[in-house]
């Protein structure tokens, strides 16, 4: 994904906030 607006479940499922992007690649 190439975005800055990335979607962690641990975080966004719950607080519903797009959080920084995190490349695990």
């Amino acid at each position: 994904v190439d975005t800055t607006d990335v979607y962690i479940a641990d975080d966004s499922q719950w607080t519903g906030r797009p959080v920084q992007a995190i490349r695990k690649d």
